[in-house]
């Protein structure tokens, strides 16, 4: 359970991270003295640059919800299991 809270955390604190950097990003591109065509370059960039990386975090957290699932599919398969061997122990012979 602890690593789950560590991983909700991480990527809060993650998204938060990349939140900050473009807003910051922005306005300094906003505010830099450069002619309006640079800046809309570097806009397009960053904005490219900063959805690369959502793409590539997105991927990330997918192949870890897979791998919770497979997990938990696991463990249920092999609780199951051990549920049908405890229960046929109980059963009365016919």
């Amino acid at each position: 359970m602890a690593e789950q809270e560590n991983g909700a955390s991480v990527s809060s604190v993650f998204l938060a991270f990349i939140a900050g950097a473009a807003a910051g990003a922005g306005l300094a591109l906003l505010l830099a003295p450069k002619a309006g065509d640079e800046v809309r370059q570097q806009i397009k960039e960053l904005a490219e640059d900063a959805l690369d990386r959502t793409k590539e975090y997105a991927r990330t957290m997918q192949d870890k919800a897979r791998e919770v699932l497979e997990k938990g599919k696991e463990a249920m398969s092999s609780c199951c299991k051990e549920s049908d061997s405890t229960t046929e122990g109980d059963k009365p012979a016919a």
